[in-house]
Formats: structure tokens, sequence, C-alpha cells
């Protein structure tokens, strides 16, 4: 026990002594301690994670585990004795699973025998790689005849419409190959488990158990390859390409397709029969760090190892690297330091260690300041800023947030065989389904199942079996509420029988008997406890006696979130919950207009009883239920918290638009959604929601007139006002968005979306700044990375997060915003990336998620003015670039170009007076005519540029006409490609205005926008552009049009708004670092007196930019938060390379919890050696219940390092106040020494948070 004591003294000792002496330095934070995490390309090559399938199947034909380590040949682990061979450069390694195959890219492979694939159709084939270098068309696996008829696999695809992890298969040279492609390069240097199926016309790539690509209309197979005599792991049957370089292990053929669930099993189950002394040899043997020679960064110290192993660490020097990995570099000419690790690995009764030596290097000095003035706040944020966009696609609704388990359940999927459902019968047994159109239960089901059953055996069943959306999650223990309608012909006798059980029937989880089915329709219900768990099971309906059964809308709920009724899957929804979303958008999304008016969104078919639904075809690929419908949505939106917001279809769809004397229901439609949501139940729409159990209104406040119909702009043109006009005379208080810019018409907000490159999202950090202030407010509905972004990594998160500082630090002007799309069930992803993954009994959350979560958690009331100071490079950066011409869809003319360097150097003339041969033409048709540059295409982005890429401080002048067309001009500058460059677009939009646009990567943005603008034809106007430094101003016939400034050429790698959180003094302050480097950054807060010492930082970030979150590291991309100290009005901070970060610093001076009032004396009034020191601390507790507070007293020496510590605590009643007094005698010699007092709740040193209850006392 004293052991104890003393050993959480010491502890809490440490953990003080950190919090004083303050962590500047902070490099990394540590991510998830785990082996999947810091040493996972290491640790990963000596053994695998604890398992327990690894059994050979009858599906099976070939299992190379490759975990001999003599010798050339592979052995055959199926049992059907295709055994390989190793080839060339071909040897033996350690590998993720023990033992692997390493391949030297140079002549190593390993060679399969003839004809193995001869007679299969449906297959998988599954391996773990290690890809060591990116060559184009390097082969995982190759079979082949020869260059006409061959299947392969390779990592790095470099076809101009193909590229990256791809699986191809021909019958006719690669022109005709049949394609599944992930659409981007495996990353290097990490082991990833890859898994290719083709089942029916369907293929399928998977990495680490998630689907990438998916084709749909594969007709090859392998067997259609007939022979294959070029069979290999590695090498390519094309002699031109490369081998592969990298390391392969467990490489497996099934002549099955497997589906995800059976997959992810393979790549995370094995079992290996170790003794406890072999599972901390492997542990040990594997365990690394990597190069810890020059140390800048935390370092991720694994804590498990192989086997149910476990890592401990500890280190010689804790202030400089702590035992969780958090260091803390040397100040700039302090020297490195030179620190010792020792991890500790146990397996039951087995130890051992290993030492590291790392070398941590001193801090290189302040690269950046960020001067915060808090005394002059700015611009109040928007309380609606962070929200949600909610549509359903990838299967959000049905097979997700929307928690009906059974897939299928109103059997209106298909016309055929019902989809999802299968027939159940005894060996014995005679019985069959089909659908039935006739005798119906309403309206709205077109179809219902019928059950006929024959014969049946002694002792067995007919039936049928839903195994839900990609399997139905059964948990012990968990209530299941089953209801279904049924009919009986009249010579069956009943009963009726229905159960969960697992997909092969030999276990039930639960089973209740139904009885008293007639020949009329009657609703039946029960609920089914489970008493075991499953992620496969299945729900059986089944009689044992003959006749015909009928069934509609045969539904299963689990459990909801809230207990809602037709209600919501829990992780789910607890995941939105968690983002703290301020409003919902709902249904979508080009879901709102579908593909076709017929299969449009129509919120009256969506409400009431489900069987009532009739449900649509929805554009993404699937039917919908229409289960969480509109009242659904307004229900969810009021457990929330959260504002409404519902999208109208205002008569368009994608394929047409409902003519203008056919519009009045569509108008008609969106006013009754207003009635519903808030009139009185007194009226029409009103009392249908109140019989649908919700009397009171839910205060719809915001409506949105259609989506993205800018692709059929006069249309939507013509019928906003007709929209605007009639929900503003009924409901004038109704905030309506439009999706669209229309000039001369009334517009409150404008609804933007961005698609783009992480690239694209960082260089418009900055696009707000500029905006016009006097236009509408912007609503950014849908944004996400869409490139670069893998399946949802921390390069796309960073994107986000920098265009996000942004929006709120313009968020007088973006009032609103959506991350795009919410949701994907990973069985049918439809769009990538996507903010939350699932299938069907688990979820996570992507980097991209955490973001979100990490902005809407952190928003203080109103924003602070911040100044980025570069120390490294104090010059002004330039904009760049040639200067060009163009038009869209307009006839133009241009003459007298002149570029004027700044200095007075003329760079570039042209009159025109001598041909072309200074521009380059990109489109259209330019000719010189009569000594002007005239363009005479129609097309559209027609362009010709002139000059040198590094121009930049000059001035451009021109002529420019135009002579008929659409537009307006098109004036380049700072042009570095035909993807990356500035114009001036002077009647742009239908001649409607002028802008200054941005091109990135080819996605071009607006930085700077004027009211209106418009050029006449058949007149000559003067144009001048003005670019200084990053300035630019832009002039027409000697006005100025625009003065603005784009920050993103600057290219400073961090990005960054600040605010203040009124109620309690907090400075919130989120920082974005896009570089590749920890930033020692200089943080000064002006304006404030007091900052409290100790901090909270909260931070994301991993070790490599392409990182994402799996369902095995759920959490590999997270936000890590910990408590910093040394804050004071100027302090430095180190934000991590590939980072976000939000910091929250204190400035009141009262307690951080207003539930307390504590008072704190000495009795002494300074330090005096060989005196008692005592502390008294009263504390009062204010709240209205009993709480556990310590006072604690800690002695510091000159050094600014812990001697001395003591402690109390106490049990403090709600209104009661209790004293605590605490101290120690003093040492002889007290100079430089200082006592510091901390207030904490807990009972003891060993459970406290450290939650301050008071502002330190400090006696010197």
């Amino acid at each position: 026990m004293l052991n104890k004591k003393v050993a959480s003294i010491l502890m809490a000792a440490m953990m003080i002594f950190n919090l004083i002496i303050g962590m500047p330095a902070i490099d990394s934070f540590a991510q998830g301690i785990s082996v999947k995490s810091s040493a996972e390309e290491e640790l990963n090559t000596v053994g695998a994670d604890a398992v327990n399938l690894y059994e050979v199947t009858d599906n099976m034909l070939l299992w190379y585990k490759f975990d001999e380590t003599s010798g050339t040949t592979a052995m055959d682990s199926s049992g059907s004795g295709n055994d390989g061979i190793l080839r060339g450069g071909a040897s033996w390694s350690t590998g993720k699973i023990l033992g692997s195959v390493k391949l030297n890219g140079v002549d190593g492979y390993v060679e399969m025998p003839n004809g193995i694939l001869s007679n299969v159709e449906d297959f998988t084939i599954a391996t773990w790689v290690k890809v060591n270098s990116q060559k184009n068309f390097q082969r995982i696996f190759d079979f082949g005849v020869d260059t006409n008829k061959n299947m392969f696999l390779t990592p790095n695809a470099a076809h101009s419409n193909a590229t990256g992890l791809l699986f191809a298969i021909t019958l006719e040279s690669y022109t005709n190959e049949q394609r599944i492609s992930a659409g981007y390069h495996l990353g290097m240097g990490e082991w990833k488990h890859i898994a290719v199926t083709i089942s029916g016309n369907t293929g399928i790539i998977y990495e680490n158990g998630v689907q990438v690509g998916k084709n749909e209309n594969m007709t090859l197979k392998p067997s259609d390859l007939g022979n294959t005599l070029q069979n290999y792991i590695g090498r390519s049957v094309y002699s031109a390409d490369p081998y592969f370089d990298g390391e392969v292990d467990d490489f497996r053929i099934y002549n099955t397709a497997l589906g995800e669930a059976e997959i992810r099993k393979i790549m995370e189950e094995s079992v290996v029969e170790l003794t406890d002394e072999e599972v901390v040899a492997i542990t040990k043997e594997g365990l690394t760090l990597g190069d810890t020679s020059a140390v800048t960064e935390n370092l991720i110290l694994p804590v498990e190892g192989y086997y149910g192993a476990t890592i401990s660490w500890s280190s010689s020097n804790p202030e400089i690297i702590s035992p969780d990995g958090w260091v803390v570099r040397p100040e700039k000419g302090k020297g490195n330091a030179e620190v010792v690790l020792t991890a500790t690995i146990r397996k039951g009764t087995a130890v051992d260690t290993k030492t590291f030596i790392v070398t941590v290097l001193e801090h290189s000095g302040v690269s950046y300041g960020l001067n915060i003035n808090v005394g002059e706040p700015g611009i109040e944020i928007s309380p609606y800023l962070y929200g949600i966009f909610y549509e359903d696609i990838n299967h959000a609704a049905d097979g997700g947030i929307y928690a009906e388990l059974i897939s299928n359940r109103s059997f209106e999927d298909n016309s055929g065989n019902p989809v999802n459902w299968y027939l159940v019968k005894g060996q014995n047994s005679i019985g069959s389904m089909f659908l039935d159109t006739t005798n119906l239960l309403n309206s709205a089901q077109q179809r219902a199942l019928c059950l006929n059953i024959e014969s049946v055996g002694q002792n067995e069943r007919v039936g049928v079996a839903n195994r839900g959306y990609w399997g139905m999650n059964i948990v012990d223990g968990a209530r299941y509420e089953l209801n279904f309608y049924a009919r009986c012909s009249s010579d069956f006798n009943g009963p009726i029988t229905v159960s969960l059980e697992n997909t092969s029937g030999t276990e039930k989880y639960a089973q209740q008997t139904i009885t008293g089915v007639t020949t009329d329709w009657k609703k039946f219900s029960c609920v089914l406890t489970a008493n075991g768990s499953s992620k496969n099971a299945q729900l059986v309906i089944s009689a044992s006696d003959t006749g015909k059964i009928y069934l509609d809308v045969v539904s299963l709920f689990p459990e909801t979130w809230k207990g809602r009724p037709n209600g919501l899957r829990i992780d789910l929804a607890e995941k939105v919950a968690d983002l703290k979303p301020t409003f919902v958008r709902f249904p979508g999304g080009c879901f709102v207009e579908g593909d076709t008016l017929e299969n449009a969104f129509r919120w009256k078919n969506t409400i009431g009883d489900i069987s009532e639904r009739p449900g649509h075809w929805n554009l993404w690929g699937y039917r919908t239920t229409d289960g969480l419908g509109y009242h659904e949505f307004l229900q969810w939106c009021e457990d929330l918290g959260a504002e409404p917001l519902f999208v109208v279809n205002c008569g368009m769809a994608h394929d047409r638009s409902v003519p203008l004397n056919e519009i009045q229901p569509w108008i008609q439609d969106a006013l009754d959604a207003i009635e519903y949501a808030n009139g009185p139940v007194t009226s029409t729409w009103g009392a249908k929601r109140a019989a649908n159990g919700h009397p009171e209104p839910f205060n719809l406040k915001y409506i949105e007139i259609g989506n993205e119909n800018n692709f059929r702009y006069n249309d939507y043109a013509e019928r906003y006002p007709l929209f605007y006009n009639a929900i503003k005379e009924k409901y004038p208080d109704i905030n309506i968005i439009s999706n669209c810019d229309i000039p001369g018409q009334p517009i409150e907000y404008i609804d933007e979306h961005y698609y783009s490159s992480p690239e694209w999202f960082i260089s418009n950090a900055y696009k707000y700044d500029s905006y016009d202030r006097k236009g509408p407010k912007i609503y950014v509905g849908e944004y996400a990375v869409t490139q670069n972004c893998g399946l949802g990594n921390l390069h796309a998160a960073i994107g986000e997060a920098a265009f996000m500082t942004g929006m709120e630090r313009n968020s007088d002007i973006v009032v609103m915003s959506s991350y795009a799309p919410l949701f994907v069930n990973v069985n049918d992803r439809k769009w990538n990336p996507d903010a939350i993954c699932f299938d069907s009994s688990g979820s996570y959350g992507t980097p991209s998620y955490y973001v979100q979560k990490m902005f809407s958690e952190n928003v203080g009331d109103k924003v602070l003015p911040v100044t980025l100071t570069d120390y490294t490079n104090p010059e002004v950066s330039f904009i760049n670039g040639a200067i060009g011409l163009g038009s869209w869809a307009t006839q133009v003319e241009y003459d007298d170009v002149v570029l004027t360097k700044n200095t007075g150097e003329v760079l570039f003339s042209d009159d025109f007076s001598i041909g072309t041969d200074k521009w380059a033409v990109y489109k259209g048709n330019w000719q010189v005519q009569n000594g002007v540059y005239r363009q005479t295409s129609t097309d559209t982005d027609c362009r010709s540029t002139a000059g040198n890429t590094d121009w930049n401080n000059y001035t451009l002048t021109l002529k420019a006409k135009k002579n008929a067309g659409n537009e307006g001009f098109l004036i380049m500058f700072g042009v570095k490609d035909s993807n990356n460059y500035y114009w001036w677009n002077l009647g742009g939009w239908g001649n409607t205005r002028h802008a200054i646009e941005k091109a990135v990567g080819g996605s071009k943005s607006v930085i700077a926008e004027a009211n209106s603008g418009k050029i006449e034809t058949n007149r000559w106007y003067d144009i001048k552009i003005e670019v200084s430094g990053n300035r630019i101003r832009c002039y027409l016939d000697d006005e100025l049009i625009h003065d603005v400034v784009d920050h993103s050429v600057s290219a400073e790698p961090l990005y960054y708004v600040a605010s203040i959180e009124e109620e309690t003094g907090d400075v919130i302050l989120k920082v974005v670092n896009t570089s590749e480097e920890s930033l020692r950054t200089q943080i000064k807060l002006d304006g404030v007196d007091y900052v409290n010492p100790q901090g909270m930082a909260t931070v994301l970030t991993s070790k490599n930019l392409n990182d994402e979150n799996t369902f095995s590291q759920p959490t590999k991309v997270a936000p890590v938060s910990r408590q910093i100290t040394g804050v004071s009005t100027s302090f430095t901070y180190d934000f991590p390379r590939y980072s976000v970060t939000v910091l929250r610093l204190n400035t009141k001076k009262t307690p951080q919890d207003k539930e307390y009032d504590v008072d704190t004396t000495f009795n002494l009034s300074k330090l005096e050696g060989d005196k008692h020191l005592g502390a008294s601390v009263t504390v009062r507790n204010n709240g209205n219940k009993e709480e556990s507070v310590i006072a604690i007293v800690a002695l510091y020496d000159g050094e600014n390092k812990m001697v001395n510590v003591s402690f109390i605590s106490k049990e403090i009643r709600a209104g009661q106040a209790e004293n605590m007094k605490a101290g120690f005698k003093l040492p002889p010699d007290v100079s430089n020494h200082k006592v510091r007092v901390f207030v904490w709740d807990g009972t003891s040193l060993e459970d406290t948070t450290m939650q301050p209850l008071s502002n330190m006392v400090e006696l010197q």
C-alpha cells in the first residue's frame, strides 16, 4: 500500500512538474500509441496480430504463407499441391505474418503452376503487399497466355484513363481491358492487404478490408483465358514492364468471391501457437522506432505487441522525451540531447527489454509569428457556421443511419426474384417463393412475397430469410422489434415461426411463434431478444404446415437513438451528434431532383406509417424506402438541437424541367412542407403532423429552392422568383437560399459547392477575404477534397481545414457550411470520400470527420484580428506568370498589348502588325487580321498565351472589342501553365458581371467579384491590370473595378483563424500547418492583462499525408488533446508537420469552474529557510451535488524543478465549504525557490483529471 502511494505521488509530481515547466516544443502529437501507428512497417515484419482464423477452406485453390526460410519452393498450404518456385532475385524475409517473399524489382518473382485458373469463374485473390518503389505497371500478380490474353493486378497503372491500383483482364490486348480501378497509387513502405474479387459481373478491389474500386460490367472470367502458362507473383507477361519491388505475404486464391466481412476476417485474423517467451522474443525482434539519430518530432511509442504482448516505456530524461513519446527539443544554442528509451515487453510471466538511443536535435528557432489582437474583437461568428449535409447516397439511409435491418422489406426492389430474400427449407421439404401482385396490402405496395409450402419433411421447415444490408448485426441481450403484414391461403393452418439465427441455421439467437394468420392482411408484431451475437445473422420467417403465406412490409428494428420509433442507428447518430451541428440539410443533393421527375423526392410520400410509403428509385443506383422521411428529418433536427434546412424541388430533374404552366403544384408542395413543419394543428398539414405524433411545430426557418440547378440556369432563373415570392408572401420570416446567382432577383443566401484537390482548398483559404459584403450571404453547402484523397486521408483533411479557417474568418459573409457527403456504406461506395464510413456492425470517422468535429466544438463568438509574420522570409511573395487573351463562347479582338515592368522596363509588346509568332494557342480560332488579334470560334475556353512564367510586378495594358457572343473578355496574367493561371473575366456569366478568377490544378474560383458588369458589342475598351507583389488592381476604361490581395500567393504554410469565447474568456486559435516541417511560432496576445499559464491543445496529425482510418485502426488519424503550460501573453508553440491544431487559451482570472469559490492563504509572507510552510485552502462548492476536491502544495527550486510536494483531498457537499491544510518544512536555502498551490478535482493524485478549479497561487 505504501509503495503504491509513493508511486502515485511520484507520478503526480512528474505531472505537476511537466505542467509548470511547460512543453513548448510540440513537434507532433502522439497518435493512438499502438503497433499499427508508429512502428507499423518494422514491427509487422516479424509477426501477425493476435487472431484466430488461419484455416484451409474447401474453396481455397492456393495459399502461400511464405514462412519458409531456405530453398526456392513456396509451399501451397491449401493442400491443392500448387507449390510455387522463387526465381531470380526472390528471397525469403520476415514479413507481415512471420515470413514473406522479398522481390528485388530487378529479376525476382514467384512462378505459379500452369493453368491454375483455367476452370475458375468467380474468384478471390488476396495478399499482403509492401511496395518499396513506385514503378509504372509493376505487377503484384499476372496470369496469362501472352500479351493479348492475361489478367493482372498492379499498384501503379499509368494509363491515360486509369491510374494507380488497378486490376485488368483482357482477351484482346490492353486496349480492350476490362478494369477495376482504385484511382490512386498504392503507398510505399507500408504493409497493405489487397484483395480482388469477381462475382458474376461485379468486380471489386479491397484495400485493408475496404472497397476501393468497383466495376459492375465485368464479363470476362479467368476461365476465358484458358490454360495460362505464365502465372507470376511480381512479374508481368509484358517483357517491358518492371518487376515488382517490395514484399508479398499470405498470398491466397479462392474459387469463390468472398464478401467484405470475410476479406476483413482474412486480413485481421491468423493463428500462430507461440509460448509467452516466443511472443516476447518476436515482439522484441521486430520492435523499432526507425531512425532516431536526429529526432525533431514526438515519437509514437507502441504499447501493444504481437499476440497480446504489452510494451511499456521509460526514459532516461523525461524532460526531453516523456514515457509516452512527447518530445521537448532543447532550445537553440543548448545543443542536442541524447536520451535512452527502454521498452519493457511482457506476455504472461515472460519479460524482456530493448533500449533505443535517441538524439533530439536542438531547435532551430522561431519561424513564424502570430499576433492576436484580443482587445479589438472583429466580426461576430455566425451561429450556424457548421452544419451537416445529409443525402441518401452510398446507402446513407437504408442500410445506414436509418436503423431498419431488413433489406427490400416491401419487396419493391425488383420485379423478378426478390432481391436479398432467400428460400430456407429442409432437405426433405418442397417449397418456393415468388413475387405476387394480386390482392395487395394497399395502393402504396405494388408487390408482396408469396411463400408456397408444398410439403414439409419431419422436423423440418420451409421459409424465407433476409440477411440485411451486407450483413445483419445481432448483439447478445439486445431487443429487436419485428413488424410485418401477413395473410395466407385457406389451406394453411399455421403457425408461423420467426427467428434470428446464423446464415447456416445452426444457431438460433431468438425465436417467437406467430399465430392468428388468416386470409386477410393483418399486422403482426413481436420482440426478439438475442441470446447470442453475430455480425452475419438472418431473420427467418418459416412454417411447418403446407399452404401459401403472403408477406409484406417486413420490418426489424434494433434499439434506436433516443428510442424513437422508426428511428436511427445509434452509433451513426451519435457520431453525427458529436459534430454538434447547428443545422441539418435534407434531403440532398442530387437526391432532391432525381434523374427524372418521376424519381424526384416527394416529401408527402415519406410521412406516415411505413406501410403507406411507396419508396422510389434513388438516382444513386438503388431503391430507397423513404423510411427516413420528412417527419423523421424534422424529429432528428429537434433531437440534435439543430435547425432544419429543407431543400424543395423546384420542378427540375436531371432530364427535364416541368413546364411553367404546370409549376403550381410544385410550389404548393413547398408551401405544404412549411405548413407541415410549422402550421398549427388546425391547419391541414399541421393536423397531419400532429397525427404523426408531433403536435408542436418544428419551427422550420430555412428553405433552399432546388439543388445545383445551374446546369439548366435559364429554367432555374424563371422558376426561382415564382417559389420565392409564393413562400415570402405566406411565410415572410422563412430564410430562402438560392443555388444560383440570378441578377435582378432577391437573393438572401447563395449556395456554393466545391470539390477539388487539397492544393485548391489550401490556395483558396483567403477566397472570402475580398468578397463583396453588399451581396448575398454565402452558404457553402457542399465541399470536400475529392482528389489525392485516398478513401479520406490526412491530406484531404488538411486541405479542408485550411479552407475552413477562411470561412470562419469571414463568417460575416460565409454564414453556413456543410461538408458532403456525410455517410458511406463501404459495401456500396457511390462517392469518395465521405465523413463517416460504416458497415452493418461498425463505423469510423475519416480525418475529415475529425476536422469538422474540431472546428464545430471550438467556435468563439467573435473573430479576432491576427497578423502572421514570416521570420524566415519577410519579403512579400509575387504573382509570377505569363499573360494571355481569351474568350468564352464569344468572338473578340485585341490590340496594342503592352506589358511593362513596374520599374518602367517594357517586357512585352505586340501591335499585331507582323503575325502571331509571339503567341501560343491553347484553344480557339486565333488570327491576325487588319492589325488586330481576332478570335472567331464560338467554343468556350478559347485561350492564347505569351511570355515568360517568371514575370512579376508588371502592368498589362491592351485594347479589346467584342464582336459577337454571350459574354465578354478573358484577360490572363500569372499564367504558369494551362491549369494554373489568373484571368480577369469581363462580362462573364452570361454578360452579367466582372470577376477575377484563379485556376489551381484546373479548378477555378472567384477571388474578386463585382456586383455587375456588362460588355457591349462593337465597342473598344481600354483594359489595364496592375500586378504588384500579390496585389491585383484591374481597370476598365480607367475606372478601378477590383483591388484585391491574393494572400495564397505567399505560400505560407500556416493557415489560421482566432476567436474569443466571451463567456469563458477563451481565445480559440485554429492553425493548420500544411508543411512537412514542425514550425516553431511566437504567439502574442495583445489587449489582455492576464493569460492562464495552462492551456489546452487539440491536434490532428499523422506520420504520412496518405494515412487513413480503417475499421481495424479507426482512430489512426484522430485528434489528441493535451494540456500545455508556459502560456502567457507571448510564448512559443510548435505546430506539428501536416497538422490541424486548436489551442484554447484562457484570458479570464475567474475560476474555470464557476461552481467553486477558492481562497488560499499561507502562514508565511515569504519563503524562509528551515521554516514550516503551511497553505490553507478553503473551497466552497456552489453546485448542486457533492464533489471531490484535492489541494496540492509543491515546492520548486531555482531551476524550476519540483523538490517537495504535499496534498490533501476532501468531499465537499453542495452549498458547503471545507478548509484543507497542507505543507512541509522548507530547506535551509530557499533562494530562488517558490511554492505553488493547485486545486483540482478528484479524491487522490491517482484519479484527478487535473481540471483546475481555480488559478494557481504562488509564493516566493
